[in-house]
């Protein structure tokens, strides 16, 4: 395994340089560069080590090193390198707990036996190495790539127990669609003759197609086979196997500038094929299928305008897309988040949710996730509702807790709340009271696997005084987590304010089928 580094002042260098050879330029820039210490590493892996053409691909881990969610990005035709410079996914998705992964298919034009092992065996290698919820991987492709991941997802859902990973959502960026469209635009360029560059290529592409699995007119049967989708069937086809999946197909319709650069119409392009997938993966009653019109023209990093360029996708916006898709919780956009479990709160009252254990305590043994309800009147003295809290703590793995271990967990939470609401409001040494917290096992509630009862004596930073809280604490049912509800609240239990979390937490359903 090798290591790079990249940052985006480096980018701007590479984008420079892009027409040079790329990946000695990467090592020579990024490796000696004085600004690799705060830039992100970048590791080439080999997953198939008898293939010494390309049989690598480069992943870039979150800054969290928390992975949530995985984005395996394939390109066509070049080396996995010369994605870099062309987008900010990873930057974006470094941000966000996305384990980015760009691969090459190499020459491959379609999803054939030996693509699908191709991509199987990236997959795996991911999985293996990086340990990460096989049920929040997202699959993308460039170009012909594209199609590419289309019809893999499609083959992850029709045969489920051959593969490692089903993608729970794909994305294309001007890609081919309709095998049989593509045969038949490759002849209507070379027929043109308009423009060189797309005679070649359309030269090119049939030439391969030709080779290797003869013409669309002689082994239609292939073809159907290995394209994701065919207009010219009004029957379901391989899409089918997409109703359940989030798509999006990306592209630049500035039609004029094909029209004035390139001699194409609508029907010479990716377009109307893309948006007869997408319109009939909707009626089918897939409501995640999106065509996305890009909001910018495409241009690659060296400047040069091109409508299959990269830049079409919009990173911010679209990590913001897997990362719902995925449904895995995004501390930058809590609310986003659709929550596996029932948690209702009473009316009026406001909720946060984050990372545990927050930054305030930071000696917390256990990790994972917690949503805090709050009332209207929490931060004020005169209601009923002042310094109550009702929170769900979401924590990782099946964890073994009791009255001590519990009461231990209580005591440096609110430890590190109150030292850092002491520090923000400057409250003197003085002030501080010890943090101590005691509970004892009662008749377990329904519901609970154990409920315990108990009291906090802790400071109210707002009014500077000692307080002690009474404290209820549900612990739940969960497959991959332990969901620990924790209710507080200086007002005794026979108050009206405990029914009202009461009533939440006996309406608590977690759902023990989620991997969140």
């Amino acid at each position: 395994m090798e290591l790079l580094y990249l940052c985006p002042e480096l980018i701007i260098k590479t984008k420079q340089m892009f027409k040079k050879k790329l990946t000695k330029l990467f090592i020579i820039i990024l490796v000696s560069s004085p600004l690799a210490a705060k830039c992100q590493l970048i590791e080439k892996i080999s997953f198939d080590a008898s293939d010494s053409t390309g049989g690598y691909y480069l992943a870039v881990r979150p800054a969290s090193n928390n992975i949530k969610g995985v984005l395996v990005l394939l390109n066509s035709f070049r080396v996995p390198e010369s994605m870099l410079p062309e987008t900010r996914l990873h930057n974006v998705g470094y941000a966000n707990n996305i384990l980015t992964v760009f691969a090459s298919m190499n020459f491959k034009l379609y999803a054939d036996s030996a693509a699908v092992l191709r991509i199987n065996a990236i997959m795996q290698d991911i999985v293996t190495r990086f340990s990460p919820d096989t049920a929040k991987f997202a699959l993308a492709g460039h170009d012909f790539a594209g199609s590419i991941a289309l019809r893999y997802t499609e083959l992850t859902y029709e045969h489920l127990e051959q593969y490692p990973v089903q993608p729970k959502a794909v994305f294309g960026v001007d890609c081919p669609i309709d095998l049989f469209s593509v045969w038949h635009c490759c002849e209507r360029e070379i027929k043109k003759n308009f423009y060189g560059g797309t005679v070649s290529d359309a030269t090119l592409f049939l030439n391969a197609m030709k080779n290797e699995k003869g013409t669309i007119y002689d082994n239609a049967n292939t073809y159907k086979k290995l394209t994701p989708f065919n207009h010219d069937v009004d029957a379901p086809g391989n899409e089918r196997f997409l109703k359940t999946v989030a798509v999006r197909l990306y592209y630049d319709n500035d039609i004029e500038w094909q029209l004035k650069n390139r001699g194409n119409g609508l029907y010479d392009s990716n377009i109307p094929d893309a948006t007869e997938l997408i319109s009939r993966l909707m009626l089918a009653g897939n409501k995640n299928a999106e065509f996305v019109a890009a909001k910018r023209p495409g241009y690659r990093a060296n400047g040069t305008r091109s409508p299959n360029a990269m830049s079409i996708v919009e990173e911010s916006e679209c990590i913001d897309w897997v990362s719902r898709k995925l449904n895995f919780f995004n501390p930058n956009n809590p609310l986003a988040w659709a929550a596996p479990y029932t948690f209702p709160m009473p009316q009026d009252w406001t909720m946060e949710r984050a990372i545990f254990p927050p930054s305030f305590s930071p000696n917390s043994k256990y990790k994972g996730f917690e949503e805090i309800h709050f009332p209207p009147g929490w931060g004020d003295i005169k209601t009923e509702d002042y310094w109550t809290v009702s929170y769900l703590f979401r924590l990782d793995g099946k964890q073994k807790l009791d009255a001590i271990s519990i009461a231990d967990f209580i005591k440096i939470y609110f430890e590190g709340l109150i030292a850092d609401n002491a520090r923000r409001r400057n409250i003197p040494a003085d002030k501080i009271v010890p943090i101590s917290a005691q509970l004892k096992k009662t008749i377990t509630e329904q519901g609970d696997i154990e409920t315990y009862t108990g009291m906090v004596n802790s400071l109210d930073y707002m009014a500077v005084v000692p307080i002690t809280f009474n404290c209820r604490v549900h612990i739940k049912a969960g497959r991959q987590q332990t969901p620990v509800l924790i209710e507080i609240s200086p007002k005794p239990f026979d108050l009206p304010i405990w029914q009202a979390m009461e009533k939440t937490v006996q309406v608590f359903n977690n759902d023990l089928n989620s991997n969140n």
